[in-house]
C-alpha cells in the first residue's frame, strides 16, 4: 500500500496542474449552466474534480515543487482575490434586486461560483503549507477514499452554508434600514407571510397542531421554529396519514408544502378528515383571508398551493 502511494505522489507531480485546471474549467461550466450539468454526460460534476485537485495539492505538501507547480499557486493567489470580488458584487446585486437576478442577467448562478472561491480559498491554504511534513504518505489506500469521500459531503454542505450566510450578511447590510416584515419575507418567503396569517388567526392560548417535520413541511413542521413566531401558543406534530388524537387541540394547520422536491402525491396536508368548526383559508398568492364553515375533506384539496388553519370542533 505504501509504494502504492508513494508511486501516486510521484504522478501527482505531473498530473497536478492538470488537474487544477480541470477543477476551474468544469466549475466555471456549471457556473454558467448548473450544478450537474457535467454528470449528464461524464457521471461526474465540478465538485468530483474540484476534490481531486484538492487532494492532489495536499499530496504536494512536503514535496519540492516544480516550477510550474508555482506559478499554479502564484496564479491561484490572484484567481482567489478576483473571484471573491466577483462574488461580493453578485451577492451585493442579487440583494438590491431579486433572487436570481445574477443568473437572469448575466447567465452566471452565484451559489454554484462560490464553488470557484472554495477551491481557491483552500489552494491558497494549501500553499502555505507545503513547506511542512506530509500527512497523507502515512495513510493507507482505504483511508484515503474515506479521506475522499468525507471532502465530498463536507465540500457540498460547506459551500451551501457559506454561500447562504454570505448572502444573509450582504443582504442585511445592503437593507440596514429595512422594516422587520420586509427582512423576514426577504429570508423566509412564504413560510413567514403565512405565520403571520396563523398568528393573526389564532388566539394566544390556542393549542396548534402541525404536520410532522418531513419533506415538504420542513418549515411548518418544526415545533421548535413555529414556536419562534407563535409563542406563547403551544403545538406538537402531527402524523402523515394517520388519525390523530385532536382533544387537545384547537387548530390544525392547513398546509400545502413549502419545500421542493417530495413527490407530488406528498403535497397537502392533513390527510385525514377533520371535524371542524371553519376553515380559515390563506391565499398565498395574494394575502386574501376567507372563511369557510364546515368540516374539513382532503378530498377538498385539489388545487395547488391551498393554505389555512382548520378551527377543530369540540
Amino acid at each position: 500500500m505504501s509504494r502504492l502511494i508513494i508511486r501516486v505522489v510521484e504522478v501527482n507531480k505531473y498530473i497536478f496542474p492538470l488537474l487544477i485546471g480541470l477543477a476551474f474549467v468544469s466549475s466555471g461550466l456549471e457556473t454558467y449552466s448548473y450544478l450537474g450539468f457535467l454528470s449528464k454526460y461524464i457521471l461526474v460534476d465540478s465538485r468530483f474534480f474540484l476534490v481531486l485537485a484538492l487532494v492532489s495539492a495536499a499530496f504536494l505538501v512536503g514535496e519540492k515543487l516544480s516550477a510550474l507547480d508555482v506559478l499554479v499557486f502564484r496564479l491561484n493567489s490572484i484567481v482567489l482575490s478576483t473571484s471573491t470580488a466577483l462574488y461580493i458584487v453578485m451577492q451585493f446585486l442579487e440583494s438590491s434586486h431579486f433572487h436570481n437576478y445574477v443568473f437572469s442577467t448575466y447567465h452566471i448562478q452565484p451559489t454554484n461560483f462560490f464553488y470557484i472561491v472554495f477551491l481557491s480559498s483552500a489552494l491558497f491554504l494549501i500553499s502555505k503549507l507545503v513547506r511542512q511534513k506530509p500527512f497523507l504518505l502515512n495513510m493507507s489506500v482505504f483511508k484515503l477514499a474515506i479521506v475522499f469521500i468525507f471532502t465530498v459531503v463536507f465540500l457540498d454542505g460547506a459551500v451551501k452554508t457559506m454561500d447562504a450566510a454570505v448572502y444573509t450578511d450582504i443582504y442585511i447590510l445592503s437593507h440596514i434600514n429595512a422594516s422587520y416584515d420586509f427582512k423576514m419575507e426577504e429570508r423566509w418567503g412564504l413560510y413567514y407571510d403565512y405565520i403571520k396569517f396563523v398568528k393573526a388567526n389564532t388566539p394566544e392560548n390556542a393549542s396548534i397542531l402541525v404536520p410532522p417535520q418531513e419533506l415538504p413541511w420542513f418549515s411548518t413542521g418544526n415545533v421548535g421554529l413555529d414556536r419562534y413566531f407563535l409563542f406563547p401558543r403551544k403545538m406538537g406534530n402531527g402524523s402523515y396519514n394517520e388519525p390523530m388524537d385532536l382533544s387537545n387541540y384547537d387548530y390544525v394547520l392547513l398546509v400545502w408544502g413549502e419545500w421542493d422536491g417530495a413527490d407530488k402525491s406528498a403535497y397537502g396536508w392533513p390527510k385525514i378528515p377533520i371535524k371542524a368548526e371553519k376553515i380559515i383559508y390563506f391565499e398565498s398568492a395574494t394575502g386574501v383571508v376567507r372563511e369557510k364553515n364546515g368540516n374539513y375533506d382532503p378530498k377538498s384539496i385539489t388545487t395547488d398551493g391551498v393554505w389555512g388553519i382548520i378551527k377543530v370542533k369540540k
